[in-house]
């Protein structure tokens, strides 16, 4: 009836298909991916006025994209060095396949099953391994890589620019590929313009994480891959756009950060500020916050973007992995593994920490005594309230990434605010983890992990906690990028376009009961490489015989563990004193890895 009022949000439902074809159309995307990203942020952000009509002139305007123009200024150096490896990482994934296809490796158990696949080697990884004690990067330690890669000029800590380079090719890089690898990224950065609109337009009640899974998502029609996938590329060509993608996300990461920051906290103002292709990712970061001038904050950003990259398969990771699999555009996979990231049980973990600290400090004050504080966790434990900050999933020993933090403090002369917070910090990482074991006896680890001086450490510099998981985002984003460039283009899976779809197999607790009581059967080693399809469970321990050679008769084996602790550990047979891995032969002639991810 004329006059009668209509909900705008059923209007703009009733406009949806026409945005929808045309955004489809001019992105070079299907129309199924393109309602697919539609959808995700309307339910997103219904009810909050994005949706208007200014927003969907603005989609409707976007041109399409030209094949031409595909293509960025790729960093040859970089593309160079990764496509010098490709051969050897396909030789030895047709090796592993041809030579241990049919080798089992791992018995899986119900408590496996039932405790969220934890500890499983499921996970097919490129660029890391974890174990117990932490986190290598093709091998090295991050202590070594502190010590092998080259840093920016008159910093003192690990280049992020140098780790994202060192993650992409298992090579270090020159002073001048450095350099070349920021210039480009820092080319990079700009935001098109109807996502700028769609950021500014932001309610800013919207925390900062939420802000950037929504930014993502608008950012996915502008992938490269997708429209290469489109039209038809061929398949040995795809990792190149797949890089491009990779590139592009790691910059516009940095100013999707920069522009929320402002927009929240300083009411928009220089959100504009143009990237230095003189500067590093942290300097262009530090600028776009406002803090062109501060040395100190601009190396403990360094620091953090390179501590984060990657651990493995863990939640966020994990998440990407599976997205990617999928041939997920990167804008979308990065939004996916943020949604999981911010989960209270992984990256929030961080916010659990600093609200934990404030609450200590607020209560007892910055000169609170020891006995003070231990009172206070007591009370806490004795409530079963969970101390945040302190132990770790995987991790069996106190986290290394802290000791980098520590030392940052040690080497900076903080101010007397900051100082008076972080030795707060400091006071409680040493309290709290004998209360622990007392408390609870169950916890393998005690020890304070990085998440229990990160967050406090950003925010002593006037960082809203808000903001302090952006850190983190910058971070994984740019670890990840890394290894969705490997999983696409022949690299694992010689003849098939990378990684093929993870599928799992789902299983219930009666059908658990059935194979218990009919003993059961093993995974194989190509249901790890080949996306463990049908597979309802996945590990890492090959099997050898009493001798430590390997067998094929699946009736004449010997698992190998290292502790009660672990559910299963990987055992490679080796032929030299030291495999490439870094792991120590033992004297049963087979070499003990991580217990999570696999390569």
């Amino acid at each position: 009836m004329p006059g009668q009022w209509k909900d705008p949000r059923v209007a703009f439902f009733e406009q949806l298909n026409d945005v929808v074809d045309t955004w489809s159309w001019g992105a070079g995307l299907s129309e199924r991916t393109g309602k697919y990203c539609e959808m995700f942020l309307i339910i997103r952000c219904i009810g909050s006025e994005l949706f208007d009509t200014s927003y969907a002139s603005s989609l409707k305007a976007r041109p399409r994209i030209d094949p031409s123009f595909l293509m960025h200024s790729i960093s040859n150096r970089l593309a160079e060095a990764i496509e010098r490896r490709i051969p050897s990482r396909v030789k030895f994934a047709t090796e592993l396949l041809a030579k241990y296809g049919k080798i089992s490796v791992y018995d899986m158990t119900v408590e496996n099953v039932m405790r969220g696949m934890c500890g499983l080697p499921s996970v097919l990884w490129e660029v890391s391994q974890t174990n117990e004690y932490g986190v290598k990067y093709h091998g090295k330690t991050l202590e070594q890589l502190d010590e092998i890669l080259p840093k920016w000029p008159s910093s003192s800590q690990i280049s992020p620019e140098a780790v994202i380079w060192f993650l992409f090719t298992a090579t270090v890089p020159s002073a001048e590929e450095l350099h070349d690898l920021a210039a480009d990224l820092c080319d990079r950065m700009q935001l098109p313009d109807e996502v700028i609109a769609f950021c500014d337009g932001l309610s800013q009640d919207i925390p900062c994480c939420d802000q950037t899974i929504l930014v993502l998502a608008v950012l996915s029609r502008h992938s490269k891959l997708s429209a290469a996938v489109e039209l038809n590329t061929p398949k040995q060509q795809l990792w190149r756009f797949a890089l491009e993608d990779a590139l592009d996300l790691m910059a516009r990461l940095v100013s999707i950060s920069g522009r929320i920051f402002m927009n929240k906290f300083r009411e928009g103002q220089a959100c504009n500020i143009t990237p230095s292709r003189s500067a590093d990712l942290a300097q262009n970061l530090a600028s776009m916050l406002g803090r062109t001038e501060d040395v100190q904050f601009i190396e403990l950003i360094r620091l953090y973007l390179a501590l984060h990259m990657d651990h493995g398969a863990n939640a966020s990771a994990h998440t990407m992995r599976l997205c990617s699999s999928a041939w997920t555009d990167p804008y979308m996979t990065a939004s996916a593994g943020l949604v999981a990231g911010i989960g209270a049980l992984h990256a929030g973990a961080i916010s659990r920490s600093i609200r934990f600290q404030e609450n200590i400090v607020s209560t007892l004050r910055l000169s609170a005594s020891n006995e003070q504080i231990k009172a206070y966790v007591v009370k806490r434990l004795e409530k079963h309230k969970v101390i945040p900050g302190f132990g770790h999933a995987l991790l069996a020993h106190r986290d290394p990434r802290l000791s980098f933090i520590e030392r940052f403090i040690l080497q900076s002369n903080l101010e007397k605010g900051v100082q008076g917070r972080v030795a707060m910090t400091q006071k409680v990482n040493v309290i709290v983890p004998p209360l622990l074991t007392s408390y609870v006896p169950s916890m393998r680890n005690t020890a304070p992990n990085v998440d229990s001086m990160s967050g406090t450490v950003i925010c002593s510099y006037n960082i809203p906690a808000d903001f302090v998981l952006q850190f983190m985002t910058c971070s994984r984003g740019f670890g990840f990028m890394t290894q969705f460039v490997w999983d696409k283009g022949s690299i694992f899976v010689p003849t098939a376009l990378g990684v093929p779809l993870e599928r799992p197999k789902s299983i219930t607790m009666d059908e658990l009961m059935v194979l218990v009581k009919s003993q059961g059967s093993i995974t194989k080693l190509p249901s790890l490489l080949r996306g463990c399809k049908g597979c309802a469970r996945d590990s890492r321990a090959l099997y050898v015989d009493s001798g430590g050679g390997a067998t094929e008769d699946s009736e004449t084996r010997v698992l190998f563990s290292i502790s009660k602790n672990w559910a299963g550990v990987l055992c490679i047979i080796y032929s030299s004193p030291k495999d490439e891995y870094g792991g120590q032969p033992s004297s049963t002639g087979v070499l003990a890895i991580q217990p999570w991810t696999i390569f």
